[in-house]
């Protein structure tokens, strides 16, 4: 997969230090991976949520923190729509979420 929005996951890390080494293996393996739907994330990331059809919901750092995905399957393209913690993740509505960088 690209990730279009790798430099707000560094952003993120160094606002909140103890997910960025979390946040680096995610962004390690969504890069190897070729996913063509929900049900092949769900075997790479067992606690990840399917929200929708395009959007996939995961747990980083033990579900402290929760980041929202948008995926173009087709095109093997992910874009980060959301990424907080898991009190600002509670506020959002991850069906429409759509974050610019902070």
């Amino acid at each position: 997969m690209r990730v279009m929005t790798q430099g707000r996951l560094l952003r993120f890390g160094r606002q909140y230090p103890d997910a960025l080494s979390a946040l680096r293996v995610w962004l390690k393996v969504v890069k190897l991976a070729r996913w063509a739907n929900a049900a092949e994330i769900k075997k790479t990331f067992g606690s990840a949520d399917p929200v929708g059809d395009k959007r996939i919901v995961f747990n980083i750092c033990g579900n402290k923190y929760r980041l929202i995905a948008e995926i173009d399957y087709r095109n093997g393209v992910l874009f980060v729509c959301f990424l907080g913690t898991h009190a600002q993740y509670n506020r959002v509505d991850a069906h429409t979420v759509w974050e610019v960088e902070r």
